[in-house]
C-alpha cells in the first residue's frame, strides 16, 4: 500500500476507532472532549455495572457480549465523529 495516497483525515478516523479499545479515547483523540469524557467516566462505569448485574443471569456470557458491544459502538461513533483538531483558532 502506497502511504502517499492515504487520506490523512481517513487515517485519523481509523486511529480514533482503534483507540476506542478504551471507550472514549478515540473521541478525545478527535478533540471531542465532552463526549469522550462522558463515555470514558460514567459510560464505562455503567457498562461495567450492567455487565456485573447480568453475569449470573447469562452464565458469564455478558462478560464478553456487553463489553464487545460497548467497544464496537464507541469505535464506530469515534470513527464517525467530526474531527475538531483542524478547526481554525478563533481570534480574540
Amino acid at each position: 500500500m502506497n502511504m502517499d495516497k492515504v487520506d490523512p483525515v481517513m487515517n485519523r478516523d481509523l486511529t480514533a476507532a482503534y483507540l476506542s479499545i478504551l471507550p472514549g479515547a478515540g473521541h478525545l483523540y478527535k478533540h471531542q472532549f465532552r463526549t469522550g469524557l462522558l463515555i470514558m467516566i460514567p459510560g464505562n462505569m455503567i457498562a461495567g455495572l450492567v455487565t456485573g448485574l447480568m453475569v449470573f443471569a447469562t452464565l458469564g456470557a455478558s462478560m464478553i457480549v456487553v463489553p464487545a458491544l460497548w467497544i464496537a459502538w464507541a469505535a464506530w461513533d469515534a470513527y464517525d465523529a467530526p474531527d475538531l483538531s483542524h478547526r481554525p483558532k478563533s481570534q480574540a
